[in-house]
């Protein structure tokens, strides 16, 4: 048995043919009649616990050393006694001779030149 595939545009234009059913009249008073009240169970909102100022006395230390750790990293203190493999003096020295490769360009260009 084959069958012929249908294009996107085709399903498209078969599904808006289709129409939304109606629910029969009277559905919902006998699928409420059917509930057994027994069976249903009732889930109660889970009560919000009120943060305690425990949580933000812990926090201040952590905000502090983060502030602290940033400004130490942006005005260059402490870099030498870190390694290098953490940006100690190696990394802040091979910031000054940055290699772009304009200058070699430049020279090759010039060669060529008559």
């Amino acid at each position: 048995m084959t069958r012929d595939s249908m294009s996107d545009q085709e399903l498209d234009r078969l599904l808006a043919l289709a129409s939304k059913p109606a629910p029969p009249r009277g559905a919902e008073d006998r699928l409420m009649a059917k509930i057994n009240p027994e069976n249903v169970v009732a889930f109660r909102l889970k009560q919000k616990k009120a943060q305690s100022a425990i949580s933000w006395i812990a926090a201040l230390p952590l905000a502090a050393s983060l502030a602290f750790g940033i400004w130490l990293g942006a005005a260059g203190i402490g870099t030498d006694i870190l390694p290098e493999s953490l940006g100690g003096d190696a990394v802040a020295a091979a910031d000054v001779d940055v290699f772009t490769g304009i200058e070699e360009a430049e020279t090759l260009a010039e060669d060529n030149q008559t």
